[in-house]
């Protein structure tokens, strides 16, 4: 009976929070937030998800206390993500970091009672987009450093392993002194 039944009951459908597509429910990765259920395609979405959430909020805090305000607001959210298109939240945030002496500079000497936010951040988006190609680059190196640094000792590894490998395999028969006696 339930054959018969079978085109009939559909599969049930939930839709993924990142892609915002249908997907069968049995296939997608379910998290209880709050009581409710959030549906991701998979694992990995989740997690990329997670942490480009985490990296965004990093970079948010650090603007407000870089630029000594409260709350970064939905205008600078929005010139963000303009830089966001070409560069990862950690590339920007960093270049912030990296550019808040001159920021700071701007916020002392040149703001003041008649300036508006919208003009500070204007200036800072600027003097962002002016270096971080610099910053993305020192951040390339300092990885490829990393990673042969990492390349470099396995490397390492392998020959001192080949090393004690052939002091192991030399034979020492000491029954065989004949060669010692010409």
């Amino acid at each position: 009976m339930l054959e018969i039944f079978k085109d009939v009951i559909k599969i049930r459908q939930v839709i993924c929070k990142c892609h915002k597509t249908k997907i069968a429910k049995d296939g997608a990765y379910c998290i209880k937030i709050n009581n409710k259920n959030q549906y991701w395609c998979n694992k990995e979405e989740y997690d990329n998800n997670k942490k480009e959430q985490l990296a965004k909020d990093s970079l948010y805090k650090t603007v407000a206390e870089i630029l000594q305000i409260p709350i970064v607001t939905p205008f600078m959210k929005k010139e963000i993500e303009k830089i966001r298109v070409y560069y990862e939240y950690d590339i920007i945030r960093k270049t912030f970091i990296e550019s808040e002496p001159k920021l700071n500079w701007f916020i002392r000497n040149k703001m003041d009672e008649r300036t508006t936010e919208f003009a500070m951040f204007r200036y800072c988006i600027t003097v962002i987009a002016n270096n971080i190609n610099d910053v993305k680059s020192r951040y390339i190196k300092e990885l490829k450093a990393l990673e042969d640094m990492f390349k470099s000792n396995t490397e390492n590894d392998i020959i001192d392993d080949m090393i004690l490998n052939n002091n192991e395999s030399v034979d020492r028969n000491v029954s065989d002194i004949s060669q010692f006696l010409d």
